[in-house]
């Protein structure tokens, strides 16, 4: 009976070798370098006995793109050389030169026009940025550029394969017991050492309470790094920091190593911190890691000093800067308002946008948004141990309603990290104020646009006309799509990104913001384990991408390597003539270096000399073929040198074998016989040797007869998405081993794949279409959620040594029809119409076809949209096709555009794939049919009159030499005037000079748009009014009198509202304060009053200062002439000193007296006009206090106090010049029914 392990022998036989990828029947190597021309390419592929990549089917296709989408990923994708060219005999035909046969399709092909670039002779493969796909291109053919090399399965013994572990020539079963030198499994990482320690309870110092649940982390840190290796290896730290390197000796409690874990027990900042790299090593060579930083975390506390108050009218927008105390990144911002309980919540609340650098954002506020904000930070590790900033006092100043366009504020959109390196989680940022409550909300768009990616990593958009590409796949909108996020940034991702923002009701605003993102170096081509043999040259070559230019070095067992006689190292090749084991073996590295950091690709180099031997891999002892079939006889010896093809010979019995028609050794060494008959059974050996010495191996080959299957498969019928099984049971040979094929058509079902992943990870992808059977039914097939692609013939092949034998049945899947085909345009076009025709498709999904849905693509739009469904189209019996005949007349296209249209299939199961695109088609010329939207106007300079208006879409011109005509009347007039051309299509605006006298005058506009071909309707007649003129009245009566230390109250007559005293509409008042002595009234600091007032609140100011005050009007043309200035002193200093020795009493269950020791004043302080003692509930914050006035006295009784609260009191002093310091700490007490204060509880 044939073994498991004798089957294996056989499979790997049409296994595709070490660096070839497998699809279907074929193999194929991707060669990324070095790069060669076409013509080298034949070379390359030949020296393998392949040839250059054909496509033959459309799975080919997308095994090939695939394949490259994870090979090739970097930002800038490469051209990759196929084998197709044009055809020597007739330049308009192509061919795969690979496999001889005609190039038919042109599906693949970016661009229907590129095979008409008759200067170019070379077919490659290319990813297009704008469509974000893989296809067809061509090159002139003497461009180097990597290539893809392909060879059928029946010919991999061809191939000169010469890999080699470092198992070879070692008889061990047991893989964890073959030596090998080591490779790094994991690597150290940047690591920041965030103190666990810190309060655990809430105070006045801003600290938030408790710990979380308790559990206090211990004081240590690690850093980890492992090797695989036979034996194991022995590791090393090394330690980086000010130009200097030490080794780590684990001698005390401070520093352990344990499994090549590097355990910092207690670490100290100025002990511990700088940059740390692992040295693993054994017998067979010594490695260095990539280098990693330690560093030490830390978040201080916010300062105690008052935040200054941030004043915003009502409906206009806001901002709140929380100004982090100094910390190490990264920390979290949160936000909440007057009380801990009231945390902003952007996702409920639109209008508000909490920034990943803190601010608070609002993009309208109203009088509901007065309040105190509290910044909290704190830092991931330890989100029950943050910061509490001091209250951000937010002043909603009442002002007329009014409606806001979005404008995106000015440093948005922003980008978090600043400097992004690939792997990073990245924000892009993008908020806008305007009006967004109550009714629509702001809506946000993200694109990105076209533009290229230097070598350093700095982007530019491309020069022209800006092209739009999808968002990239690992990024993902989120914060009502106001923050476009990429999880795991890569280089590709980088580019030009723009934000668009709009109210549903309103205009748009946009900007663009550039994503740059570096990378460290990756190996783009690592180096790869040489065991070769003696004497021979080797050469090593290490690719690297990254960020910036690469700079290369080499070593060995940890050490630099350097040029000799027999080494020679240019860059990032390395060459050793003559490889001696005792000179040579060990562990070798290629080091990349760029600005942003170093890595290592590692190998060993293991030169090998001995004789033949067959230990591993013997001829099998009982072989079988089938009567009339071919067999492959394997020999396989390990040797090295390796035998030449005149030192293996094979033997019948004991005669040696000559080569005939049907018995062939073949190039690799093994024995192919064809055509067996009965006279081939018998015992067989090849025998091999080398300089070192020789070997043999024997095998007894038995001819064997058919086998049947019993239990075939049948036709089936499945609905879409559903499951079916086919049976497949076969009666063989108890002898034999049999394996069960399944074929879909002619294309062999593959049920997994293993992909390898670095250099010992591996993932097995697993079909999720096609599943085997079990137990019994092993040989059945599953197809699982079946669709459309999956109906067709299906073949249960069985192959055994004995024969191989097959049946078939028919997979029907009902589901949605296919698409439409033969879609094209009947009749003339002309500026708004077009006809269409169609063909049902021959599969209609076993449903009749009863609707279809129309799609077009406008080239000024740029994407598909859906423009007719439920078509009642006229159908006509084509009988010389039998399937129906469709057509629809469109009436409403646009004119002076470029269509492509597709359509859509629908029966009772669902709709289809859209139809392949028709020609495209230009609609005529003609003169505008839309008047432009949005117009509106007003401000602007002295004299003149400011129109706006939406221009119009590019669709939407109709023809070439669009312009515009704005028009304008006095409110009552008769006639309009019109204004000159105005020739820029994007334009939005026209100002008409209507002189200084026609200030602030109701008109009638409206705009027109025309072209070459005329003019389009009038826009509907919008009122708006012209400029203003700077007013020329003053205010009157103006005067000012102290309100404390700090503050003045500004008074003056309130002016009449009216056209011709304000030239204009009251903007409000502006005040003007300087200092008497040493200030200056030009440049002078001001207040501003929007609307109506007649006084003002000037804050800021000195204690006992003389100061001036003056009073302007203002409009939206400017300042008024200033008033008659005004002197006022402010009072002096509020009581400087804080009550002391404050005492608290408890009279009663709702009553105290409090008693303190008073304060005393001099003359820089306002005589004492009296004392407060100021209370409020414990978690609530001092600004909702409530304040008793005591006068004069030291000392008060409070009543109604409620015994249930825990309270905080403190004490201070007033006068004139305001409150004075209070008495610090605050006292914390509570009531007792026993009468009984409870201080501090």
């Amino acid at each position: 009976m044939i073994t498991w392990f004798d089957k294996i022998q056989d499979v790997n036989v049409f296994e595709c070798p070490t660096g070839w990828e497998e699809h279907k029947d074929h193999c194929y190597r991707f060669v990324r370098d070095p790069e060669e021309t076409a013509e080298g390419v034949k070379i390359k592929c030949q020296e393998d006995e392949a040839y250059g990549l054909s496509i033959n089917s459309e799975e080919e296709h997308i095994f090939v793109r695939d394949t490259l989408e994870r090979i090739d990923a970097a930002s800038k994708k490469l051209d990759w050389w196929t084998s197709g060219r044009r055809l020597p005999s007739n330049r308009t035909r192509m061919f795969w030169e690979g496999d001889g046969t005609m190039i038919e399709s042109f599906v693949y092909w970016q661009d229907p026009s590129i095979p008409g670039q008759l200067d170019k002779d070379r077919i490659l493969y290319n990813f297009n940025g704008i469509s974000g796909k893989w296809g067809w291109i061509l090159g002139q053919g003497g461009e180097k550029r990597p290539f893809i090399c392909e060879i059928s399965k029946e010919d991999i013994f061809r191939i000169n394969s010469n890999d080699r572990g470092p198992d070879y020539g070692i008889n061990e079963p047991d893989p964890t017991k073959i030596k090998r030198g080591p490779k790094f499994i994991t690597q150290p990482r940047k690591t920041v050492y965030e103190n666990p320690k810190g309060k655990n309870e809430q105070d006045d110092e801003g600290d938030i309470l408790s710990n979380p649940g308790g559990i206090v982390k211990e004081e240590k840190t690690f850093l980890d790094c492992v090797a695989d290796s036979v034996p194991q290896p022995k590791y090393t730290w090394l330690k980086h920091y000010d130009g200097k390197t030490t080794v780590i000796e684990p001698s005390d409690k401070h520093y352990t190593i344990i499994n090549g874990r590097l355990n910092i027990n207690k670490p100290d900042e100025k002990r511990d911190v700088g940059i740390y790299q692992c040295m693993a090593g054994n017998q067979h060579g010594i490695i260095l890691s990539n280098t990693a930083e330690l560093s030490f975390g830390y978040l201080h506390n916010f300062p105690k000093s008052p935040r200054a108050r941030v004043v915003a009218k009502s409906h206009d927008t806001a901002s709140i800067y929380c100004a982090p105390p100094d910390h190490t990144k990264p920390i979290l911002f949160a936000w909440y308002k007057n009380s801990i309980s009231n945390f902003v919540r952007p996702n409920l609340k639109p209008y508000t946008f909490i920034s990943y650098d803190g601010h608070l954002y609002f993009s309208e506020v109203t009088v509901d948004d007065k309040g105190s904000y509290y910044c909290m930070v704190y830092k991931p590790e330890f989100l029950a141990k943050g910061k509490i900033s001091m209250p951000n006092p937010l002043h909603i100043e009442e002002s007329s309603a009014a409606t806001y366009e979005p404008l995106i504020l000015d440093k948005f959109p922003k980008i978090f990290p600043s400097s992004p390196k690939v792997g990073d989680k990245v924000r892009i940022e993008c908020f806008a104020k305007g009006s967004a409550r109550p009714g629509p909300k702001l809506n946000y768009f993200w694109r990105r646009l076209e533009s290229s990616v230097a070598k350093d990593g700095t982007v530019q958009l491309k020069a022209g006309k800006r092209k739009e590409l999808p968002l990239p796949k690992n990024s993902f909108l989120e914060d009502h799509n106001r923050v476009l996020t990429f999880e795991n940034v890569q280089l590709y991702d980088a580019g030009v990104y723009e934000c668009k923002v709009s109210r549903q009701t309103g205009k748009e605003d946009s900007r663009t913001k550039t994503l740059n993102v570096v990378s460290p170096p990756f190996f783009i081509t690592p180096i790869k384990d040489k065991f070769i043999d003696a004497n021979v040259d080797l050469q090593w070559r290490c690719v690297a991408g990254g960020t910036g230019d690469i700079a290369y070095k080499w070593l060995k067992n940890g050490l630099n390597l350097e040029s000799s006689n027999r080494i020679q190292i240019n860059n990032n090749v390395l060459k050793i003539k003559k490889v001696d084991a005792e000179k040579d073996n060990g562990m070798y590295q290629c080091r990349a270096t760029n600005t942003q950091g170093v890595r290592f690709s590692t190998a060993e180099l293991r030169v090998l000399s001995f004789a033949p031997n067959f230990q591993k891999y013997p001829l099998k002892p009982n072989l079988f073929a089938t009567l009339r079939g071919n067999a492959t006889l394997i020999c396989r010896p390990e040797a090295a040198p390796y035998p030449k093809p005149d030192d293996i010979q094979w033997y019948k019995g004991s005669n040696p074998l000559t080569p005939d028609g049907r018995i062939q050794k073949l190039p690799n060494g093994n024995l192919l016989i064809t055509g067996l008959t009965m006279n081939d059974r018998g015992f067989y050996e090849c025998k091999v040797k080398n300089d070192l010495g020789e070997a043999s191996t024997k095998g007894n080959l038995t001819i064997l007869t058919t086998t049947s299957i019993v239990n075939p498969p049948m036709d089936e019928v499945v609905q879409i998405n559903k499951t079916r099984f086919f049976h497949c049971i076969a009666s063989h040979a108890t002898q034999l081993d049999v394996t069960y094929i399944w074929y879909q058509g002619p294309y062999m079902i593959e049920f997994e794949r293993i992909y390898r992943l670095g250099e010992t990870n591996f993932q097995i992808w697993r079909n999720p279409t096609f599943k085997r059977g079990t137990g019994f039914y092993m040989g059945g097939l599953y197809i699982m959620n079946a669709k459309a692609e999956n109906q067709g013939k299906y073949t249960c092949r069985v192959e055994s040594s004995a024969g191989n034998f097959e049946s078939s049945a028919f997979l029907r899947v009902i589901s949605p029809p296919s698409m439409p085909v033969s879609l094209q345009i009947i009749g003339r076009v002309t500026a708004f119409k077009a006809t269409l025709s169609w063909r049902e498709a021959l599969n209609n999904g076993g449903r009749p076809v009863h609707t279809f849905v129309l799609e077009a693509f406008n080239g000024w739009e740029k994407f598909w949209k859906v423009i007719r469904t439920n078509i009642p189209a006229d159908r006509v019996e084509d009988v010389k096709s039998a399937v129906n005949l469709y057509n629809i007349t469109l009436n409403d296209l646009r004119p002076f555009s470029n269509y492509y249209f597709r359509v859509r299939a629908e029966n009772s199961l669902g709709t289809s794939e859209p139809s392949i695109p028709s020609k495209m088609i230009e609609t005529l010329e003609t003169k505008p049919d839309l008047a432009p939207k949005q117009v509106g106007g007003g401000g602007g300079k002295v004299g003149t009159l400011h129109v706006s208006w939406e221009p119009l879409k590019l669709w939407e011109h109709n023809g070439k030499g669009l312009y515009y005509i704005a028009y304008r009347r006095k409110k009552g007039d008769q006639e309009f005037k019109a204004s000159k051309k105005i020739t820029d299509p994007e334009k939005s605006y026209y100002t008409f000079e209507v002189g200084q006298n026609n200030f602030y005058l109701l008109y009638e506009v409206r705009v027109q748009a025309c072209n070459n071909l005329g003019c389009g309707p009038l826009s509907e007649i919008v009122e708006i009014y012209s400029s203003m003129s700077v007013p020329v009245i003053t205010a009157e009566d103006v005067r000012a009198q102290p309100f404390n230390a700090t503050a003045c109250i500004v008074h003056w007559i309130p002016v009449t509202d009216s056209r011709e005293k304000l030239k204009g509409k009251l903007g409000g008042y502006r005040i003007s304060y300087w200092k008497d002595k040493g200030g200056s009234r030009e440049g002078a600091p001001r207040v501003t009053v929007d609307g109506q007032a007649d006084e003002a609140l000037v804050i800021g100011l000195e204690p006992d200062t003389m100061y001036k005050f003056d009073v302007m009007i203002w409009n939206e043309a400017g300042n008024g002439p200033k008033s008659q200035e005004f002197p006022q002193r402010t009072f002096r200093n509020s009581p400087i000193n804080q009550p002391t020795e404050v005492q608290v009493l408890q009279i009663d269950s709702g009553t105290i007296d409090v008693f303190w020791r008073g304060v005393s004043t001099d003359q820089r302080e306002e005589p004492l006009d009296g004392y407060k003692v100021r209370i409020w509930r414990s978690g609530t914050h001092i600004k909702v206090a409530d304040d008793y006035d005591a006068g004069k006295e030291t000392e008060i009784r409070i009543r109604n106090m409620n015994p249930h609260n825990i309270y905080k009191l403190r004490v201070f002093g007033y006068s004139r010049g305001g409150d004075g310091t209070m008495s610090s700490p605050s006292i914390k007490f509570h009531l007792d029914d026993s009468y009984r204060l409870m201080n501090n509880p």
